[in-house]
């Protein structure tokens, strides 16, 4: 697996998996190595979007922010990471190739990849909030 496919993955699943805090979910690490490159990364997102690491802690939470700028942030990491086909879906097998093979994701994956959305970014919003609703797990991130 190329280094690309996998920090795609890995920042699908940061972005997309984190959950509120008494959520029982299985909490799955990334290796450190990967975790350190994706910090990097999704720092260059927030510095184009001009948040700070609150909106990192809101993600951390389980939860999000419906500002345009929050939105942005996540349709960046996505896009940057090469997780989106030219339409702006989501490329359901990168995506679940960062999780355990022992963990279904695909068909959250599939099942909220089919969000509509009136421009790209407000389109991978949505499945940012149906993911991050329905995934079997959660994902740490640093």
């Amino acid at each position: 697996m190329t280094s690309k496919v996998l920090l795609s993955c890995v920042v699908l699943a940061v972005l997309a998996t984190t959950v509120l805090a008494e959520d029982s979910r299985k909490l799955v690490s990334f290796a450190p190595e990967v975790a350190k490159k994706l910090k990097v990364l999704i720092q260059e997102c927030l510095n184009e979007n001009g948040l700070g690491e609150d909106a990192i802690e809101v993600i951390r939470a389980g939860e999000y922010r419906e500002d345009e700028p929050f939105q942005n942030l996540v349709y960046c990491a996505y896009k940057k990471f090469g997780a989106l086909d030219e339409n702006n879906r989501i490329i359901s097998q990168v995506a679940a190739a960062s999780f355990p093979k022992d963990i279904d994701v695909v068909t959250v994956i599939e099942s909220c990849g089919k969000e509509d959305g009136n421009t790209p970014v407000d389109q991978v919003f949505k499945y940012f909030k149906c993911f991050q609703k329905n995934s079997p797990v959660r994902m740490q991130l640093y």
